[in-house]
């Protein structure tokens, strides 16, 4: 059932209880669902991470058989294992330009190449990421409507109403620690990376919002209450997976040989390839 099909239908419990004392608790529980009607889907995040794993593809070459966020397994570009080679098919190659290309591009190229396969897994984590926060959000939405619902249809009863929700977006998401690499050796600074807690231990427990009422009024202030709390939670975990994006930009903007190669001249000097053929 649509959020929008259970609003409909929390209005009309209170209506049918008492058509004058829901009268001003109806736009409140219609004004506070409202902006949630039209929330992510989570599963607007399946093509991203698909195209994200395919490029940790291409920038794998063996050393990390799976996604470091994820531990999803990463089949290995064995293209880029040339490079290694390179220096030994041309056993013949002296002088500066041979230097220059083992210095700058063979000896830093494992190093360079698992940094920019994990700046992707990070972007793949965040995606992760969100989309187990917008999952946990559908539940909670699922949870408190249909909660409230319950507490709606049974106004006028002997005992009341009550109902419990448990947050379960607090828990959505932690943060684990990847080191990034400069030329092959790794440094001791982390970048702080959001993950799934499907991959991981879930990060506290769920927050609860108890609340009991005799009245539409009451019902209305329960709904308030819950998703006022979701929403902070909410902003809680989106901070944590912006906070980590902003950790792996400050590494990119930062470059070096950590995610670039120098400039190397290969056509002039000793052993330059100048007018070869």
């Amino acid at each position: 059932m649509s959020l929008s099909s259970r609003v409909s239908q929390i209005t009309a419990a209170m209506e049918d209880y008492c058509p004058v004392c829901a009268r001003p608790a109806i736009p409140r529980v219609e004004e506070a669902f409202e902006p949630w009607l039209t929330i992510a889907s989570p599963s607007n995040f399946d093509h991203g991470m698909s195209e994200a794993l395919f490029a940790m593809q291409k920038l794998s070459s063996g050393e990390v058989a799976s996604d470091p966020i994820g531990n999803t397994p990463v089949q290995p570009n064995i293209t880029l294992l040339d490079i290694a080679s390179v220096g030994g098919e041309l056993t013949e190659w002296r002088g500066d330009a041979a230097e220059s290309f083992r210095d700058h591009i063979e000896v830093p190229f494992p190093g360079v190449m698992k940094n920019y396969y994990n700046a992707v897994s990070v972007l793949r984590g965040a995606l992760d990421a969100e989309k187990a926060i917008w999952t946990a959000v559908e539940n909670d939405l699922e949870d408190i409507s249909s909660k409230a619902l319950s507490a709606a249809e049974a106004l006028g009863d002997t005992n009341g109403s009550q109902a419990s929700f448990a947050l379960t977006v607090v828990g959505a998401v932690v943060a684990v620690a990847l080191a990034p690499v400069t030329a092959g050796a790794s440094v001791g600074a982390a970048v702080a990376i959001t993950a799934v807690a499907g991959g991981f231990a879930v990060a506290g427990s769920a927050a609860s919002v108890d609340w009991s009422g005799d009245s539409p009024e009451d019902i209305a202030s329960g709904i308030e209450s819950g998703l006022t709390k979701l929403n902070e939670e909410l902003t809680t975990a989106e901070t944590k997976v912006q906070e980590a994006l902003q950790g792996i930009t400050g590494w990119l903007d930062g470059g070096g040989r950590g995610y670039e190669f120098p400039t190397v001249d290969l056509g002039t000097g000793p052993g330059g390839l100048t007018g070869l053929k």
